[in-house]
């Protein structure tokens, strides 16, 4: 089991959704990425994006900055006796 965080803000200044990031990428030493058992990975991420959502015509969204979990664990192996499978 791990303790996942999803979040998805939006903000009026450029300065809170840095804050924001910066803070994300102290901690990033300590997320992992998960190695489900079928073999995909499961990998955490955070995104900073300009939104354009709300203005008419709407547009893409443009991407500033994307950080991603690089340290891989793998799961526990099932083990029943003394084999492990």
């Amino acid at each position: 089991m791990k303790h996942r965080v999803q979040i998805d803000l939006s903000f009026e200044t450029a300065a809170d959704a840095e804050a924001v990031v910066a803070d994300v990428k102290r901690r990033l030493g300590k997320a992992v990425v998960v190695k489900e058992a079928d073999g995909m990975r499961d990998g955490g991420y955070c995104e900073y994006h300009r939104c354009y959502h709300d203005e008419q015509p709407g547009r893409a969204c443009e991407v500033v900055e994307r950080v991603e979990v690089e340290k891989e664990i793998v799961p526990a192996k099932v083990v029943v006796g003394d084999a492990a499978r």
